[in-house]
């Protein structure tokens, strides 16, 4: 498939060289390629760095992990495969490299650049430490131990060792977060900001704040396995320290479409491999999440399928996802909502619990357009928390639901087993719980895990 080509190397590099100030020409510095500049500006690596994490997110990230929790049928070629979880190492390069090579190398870069001029670029480094934080979160709650601390060297360390997820749960994400709020929060003499070139949040830093506590509080709960109270308690203090406020406040970077689309458009445009629906007018294939919407009459299925054909075709996900502009959500409110509704059942708040519940579903059908009468019908019929035998599984059935052709589901249901899934009809081993290290891993860094590595084993730290 085609890479996103408005936020690639290439395209950075040329803006880059016309952003640079200066006049004078040295026509004596034969060795200096006029095209590859040395320091490329913040305000340039920030949104490469943001775009390529969107679009790997949205990518590869986004339809392994559907395919694992049901939220579509693979129906052709290498889904086919992967819809029975057959997998090898090299399904995995080209988001390792991306992940690595591309978002988290900008990142770093960003990090290590404020911090050479230390007083005049906080807002910059508060802002990367949160994208550094999203995309290291999201590496080991794949892959379980990542290369961290001594990534990001470049020649001098070709070969970094793993850091251990144990490790980036307890030490290196919350540090990472937390001194990203100081740094935000010291920003007010700084030298630039970002601005309209922090795709995000449009230089926002009150809401990148409460993305980074956000992001403590979906860090927290994925330790259920390992303390729930303590877990609980530790994303119950994330929310109440400031988090995302309201639907306003989501996560998200829209695409401009043409030669740039959302990744899952550009995935249907140029493979459609995949079935979403009954309706699907190619496939046919439906998928769990799917089925339950139809069985519970849940009024989001008009919103989540497009049953006109109005975007792309019949039975595909609608709009709202996959248009060519659409947004890829990295945070929004309403999982936080599930979040806060999970922690404080954990932590005996019956009540709370249940308000929270009740918000988080109401927040996704304002998201997905859906009338506030139909809402209240739903919930009235299928969010009964006074007679739910399992009000834990309601709570994560729910936000499965809502949390559709999100990533985020995968690492829910590897903590909490909900929803219950079984294996899909063809699959020739259960459900996976990890992804496997890349062949370059294996082949380039001595250090790699990946002779131990298998689609169930070693499972992560917080699966344990």
């Amino acid at each position: 498939m085609k890479k996103l080509t408005i936020f690639t190397r290439v395209a950075v590099t040329i803006i880059a060289v016309f952003s640079l100030s200066s006049c004078e020409k040295n026509f004596l510095d034969v060795n200096d390629n006029p095209n590859l500049p040395s320091d490329v500006p913040l305000n340039i690596i920030l949104p490469s760095g943001q775009a390529s994490l969107a679009y790997t997110l949205g990518g590869d990230i986004a339809r392994y992990n559907a395919i694992f929790t049901q939220n579509v049928t693979g129906a052709n070629r290498q889904f086919v495969g992967y819809d029975a979880y057959i997998f090898t190492e090299e399904d995995f390069n080209n988001l390792w490299n991306n992940m690595y090579a591309d978002n988290m190398e900008d990142f770093s870069k960003i990090m290590a650049k404020s911090s050479a001029s230390p007083g005049n670029y906080d807002a910059y480094r508060g802002v990367a430490k949160v994208m550094m934080a999203y995309s290291l979160m999201t590496m080991t709650d794949l892959f379980g131990n990542v290369p961290y601390t001594e990534a990001f060297k470049g020649d001098a360390k070709i070969s970094p060792p793993y850091d251990s997820q144990q490790e980036i749960y307890t030490t290196i994400l919350p540090g990472l977060l937390n001194s990203a709020i100081v740094d935000m929060g010291n920003s007010s003499d700084d030298f630039i900001v970002p601005g309209t070139d922090d795709l995000i949040y449009g230089g926002d830093l009150a809401k990148w704040t409460m993305l980074a506590n956000g992001l403590k509080a979906r860090m927290s709960i994925h330790l259920t396995k390992r303390g729930a109270v303590a877990a609980a308690q530790a994303a119950m203090d994330a929310i109440t320290a400031g988090g995302l406020a309201s639907n306003a406040d989501d996560a998200k970077l829209s695409f401009p479409g043409g030669s740039n689309q959302n990744p899952w458009y550009q995935f249907i445009d140029q493979r459609g491999d995949i079935s979403y629906s009954p309706i699907d007018a190619v496939w046919g294939l439906s998928a769990t999440l799917v089925d339950d919407l139809i069985v519970n009459n849940d009024p989001r299925y008009n919103a989540m399928i497009d049953i006109n054909g109005v975007t792309y075709g019949v039975g595909l996900p609608s709009g709202f996802y996959i248009a060519e502009t659409a947004p890829v959500y990295f945070y929004s409110y309403y999982e936080q909502k599930f979040i806060e509704a999970e922690a404080k059942l954990i932590l005996g708040d019956d009540a709370g619990a249940e308000t929270a519940l009740h918000e988080a579903i109401s927040a996704n059908m304002q998201k997905l357009g859906v009338a506030a009468a139909d809402d209240a019908t739903y919930q009235a019929t299928n969010v009964i928390w006074a007679t739910a035998p399992d009000k834990m599984a309601l709570i994560l059935t729910q936000k499965y639901y809502a949390n559709y052709l999100q990533p985020e589901s995968f690492n829910d249901w590897r903590r909490t087993g909900f929803p219950a899934l079984t294996p899909n009809a063809a699959a020739t081993s259960p459900i996976p719980r990890r992804y496997i290290y890349p062949t370059n891993e294996r082949l380039y860094n001595g250090n790699s895990d990946n002779a131990a590595s298998t689609m169930q084993n070693p499972k992560l730290y917080w699966d344990n």
